[in-house]
């Protein structure tokens, strides 16, 4: 699709305002195929032109650009400004993990606690599902495991109701990480244990696997090196 919207910016349109979204397009192409700087050329220059309703979303693909960089400083910023121009539950998470991904993790909690509200506000039930997780991956990252345990069961809990039973499983394996980290190797075994239960009744088998490591890996940490090795 990128060679196409390519050729059609060589075409002359004096609608400014079209060549403005066909830019935007073409940047938003390059984005999906990794092609982070050339996103970043493409796009930047339109923020000099006259304001027009995509310049929210614009700033927004920059900072996802920057963010896939590990630019997390110019991602950073790049949010800021796009959330004085759009509101959006989406964005807040994306910004919250932004920050969590560049380690300031109470700037990471206000933005994810905002998508929270605002996820619960239209009853998107899966994307509040999605932002509980995200919570307690941000307290799970500055070691406060007791409250990463409760949001990721929130989350959980959350995606069995809309029978996400995959994600269940998943939040099982966060669960046990959470624990693993905190030595509470009896608990994060269990939860483990959980998770491989989903994915034998699903069928998932490289979800199988995942699950038998994580097991081996709890217990080299538990100094079991005879079960660890067993799982491995």
């Amino acid at each position: 699709m990128t060679p196409a919207l390519e050729r059609a910016l060589e075409d002359i349109n004096p609608n400014a305002e079209y060549q403005k979204a066909l830019k935007f397009i073409t940047g938003l192409s390059h984005l999906r195929s990794d092609n982070y700087d050339r996103v970043i050329a493409q796009l930047d220059p339109l923020l000099n032109h006259v304001d027009c309703e995509l310049d929210g979303y614009i700033r927004w693909v920059i900072a996802i650009a920057h963010e896939k960089k590990d630019n997390y400083e110019q991602g950073l910023q790049y949010y800021q400004q796009c959330s004085e121009k759009l509101q959006s539950f989406i964005l807040w998470r994306n910004w919250g993990v932004c920050y969590r991904s560049y380690k300031q993790y109470e700037q990471s909690l206000e933005c994810l606690q905002q998508a929270l509200v605002s996820a619960q506000q239209v009853n998107d039930y899966k994307a509040e599902a999605n932002i509980l997780h995200n919570i307690g991956r941000s307290y799970q990252g500055c070691s406060k495991y007791e409250e990463a345990i409760t949001y990721h069961e929130q989350s959980r809990d959350l995606y069995q109701q809309i029978g996400r039973n995959k994600h269940v499983g998943w939040q099982w394996d966060w669960l046990s990480d959470c624990y693993r980290d905190w030595g509470k190797y009896q608990q994060a075994l269990e939860c483990q244990q959980e998770r491989l239960k989903i994915h034998q009744r699903l069928g998932e088998e490289s979800e199988m696997a995942f699950a038998y490591y994580a097991i081996g890996r709890i217990y080299k940490a538990w100094g079991k090196y005879e079960e660890a090795i067993s799982h491995h």
